[in-house]
């Protein structure tokens, strides 16, 4: 476990998981073939398949979460930092972006602690 996490009390985990849709799903019928197509309808393969793909985003904005709790002087907050997206065609866009990149994060912690997101 992260040891921010770890280090938050209870109810603010459960605070959090809350906030960030992170609790577990509801028990689902599935007994009987009328069960299962009741519990279809209710919530789709598809809606189901989103939720779970969502998992590992909601879980990095938690964590993020946690840490600016856990700072617990405005000055020791780290800033989020968001680096540029790109599509990268070969080495050389590789090394521009890494160069840019670098850059950009060296700026940043500069001022103080960085969150990269």
């Amino acid at each position: 476990a992260d040891p921010t996490w770890a280090a938050l009390d209870a109810g603010k985990q459960q605070s959090l998981r809350e906030t960030h849709r992170l609790l577990p799903p509801p028990s689902l019928e599935t007994a009987t073939d009328e069960a299962l197509l009741r519990t279809l309808d209710d919530r789709p393969l598809e809606t189901w398949r989103a939720l779970t793909d969502a998992v590992p985003a909601c879980t990095a904005r938690a964590l993020a979460e946690a840490r600016d709790l856990a700072a617990p002087k405005a000055e020791d907050r780290p800033t989020p930092v968001t680096l540029r997206r790109a599509t990268l065609q070969d080495e050389q866009s590789v090394r521009d972006w890494v160069k840019e990149t670098e850059a950009t994060l060296i700026r940043a912690v500069q001022q103080g602690p960085i969150n990269i997101r």
